[in-house]
């Protein structure tokens, strides 16, 4: 019999462009309840979700992360949700949350560690098919005008959802972050990673090839350069003490840029916060290949951008917006 393993939460309200502080304290707060409440992982850490000035939600914050349980205690999680955003917010800052549990049936070896875990790649592929509505809902919820009911309805499609708010901005941020959360290409984890850890201070080294900083650190972060492509084993990295991690393909990703040292360089936050180049992508840099920007018409498009990236489907976007078409 399928028990609930895997809960996707997200926490959504009106918060001042580029705060978020409020709802950043809340969200540790609801996570360390649950961490000392039932002892579960926290898959990777937290994502805020942006909403573009174009969004019927923008000016929305969106957090949002997963934990893998045990059976009954993921109803539980809904009644510390409520009672904590509610504690926390006042009708006026429009707040809304989403408890996703999502079923998965016991493995037939009997092992329950990670069961529904980001690694789990077979896992994670079968929870995409089986909300591909929602995951759809947290795109266009990016891109269009989309409406309480809307967010309501698509609630309605499954089971083991509760999507409650004070206000239909909120309603609509929680379910898509939920949804975007779950399509593993959209979402910025909060704070900063430090990779200096183990090596500067104990060989005073200013990089590692990937290899060597995965088995001295027990961590396996996703390296990928600027167009989403993952780095290889005997690429070398500078270790810096505030990388800043994006969600990429369901992973816990570190986006790099190659220089002229032959090095590749982590991004930070204000990497990501520079002067932009486009109002409609918060994230566009222009790809200084020639060739391809002399071709391309439409200079300040994904087709020439250097956080592109080409699938079946058309352009993904790995600095986590939707592509600009």
């Amino acid at each position: 019999m399928a028990q609930y393993k895997k809960v996707y939460l997200a926490v959504s309200c009106a918060e001042p462009a580029g705060s978020g502080s409020r709802l950043t304290e809340l969200m540790e707060k609801i996570k360390e309840r649950i961490f000392d409440q039932f002892g579960v992982k926290i898959n990777m850490g937290i994502t805020r979700h942006d909403m573009p000035e174009t969004s019927a939600i923008a000016g929305q914050d969106v957090l949002c992360f997963d934990v893998d349980l045990s059976g009954g205690d993921a109803d539980e999680i809904c009644g510390i949700v409520r009672g904590m955003v509610g504690a926390h917010y006042t009708p006026e800052d429009e707040p809304g949350f989403c408890v996703l549990k999502v079923p998965m049936e016991d493995p037939e070896d009997g092992l329950h560690e990670d069961i529904a875990s980001h690694a789990d790649k077979k896992r994670i592929s079968q929870i995409k098919k089986d909300y591909e509505d929602l995951i759809r809902f947290g795109q266009q919820a990016r891109l269009r005008p989309v409406t309480a009911d809307e967010a309501r309805e698509t609630a309605s499609e499954f089971d083991g959802i509760n999507l409650e708010g004070e206000g239909e901005k909120g309603l609509i941020g929680a379910l898509a972050g939920v949804g975007l959360r779950i399509s593993g290409e959209n979402g910025n984890f909060l704070g900063t990673f430090d990779m200096t850890d183990f090596s500067i201070r104990s060989f005073g080294a200013v990089a590692q090839c990937i290899g060597a900083f995965r088995m001295h650190h027990g961590i396996d972060p996703n390296f990928v350069d600027r167009t989403g492509g993952t780095l290889g084993f005997h690429d070398r990295i500078r270790l810096i003490p505030n990388a800043a991690a994006i969600l990429v393909s369901g992973r816990f990703s570190i986006m790099c840029s190659y220089g002229n040292d032959e090095l590749w360089t982590p991004y930070t936050k204000d990497d990501f916060g520079k002067v932009r180049k486009r109002r409609s992508c918060d994230f566009f840099e222009l790809d200084p290949d020639e060739e391809e920007t002399f071709r391309e018409t439409r200079r300040r498009s994904c087709g020439t951008c250097l956080f592109r990236k080409l699938t079946n489907e058309g352009f993904v976007c790995t600095a986590g917006h939707e592509p600009v078409r």
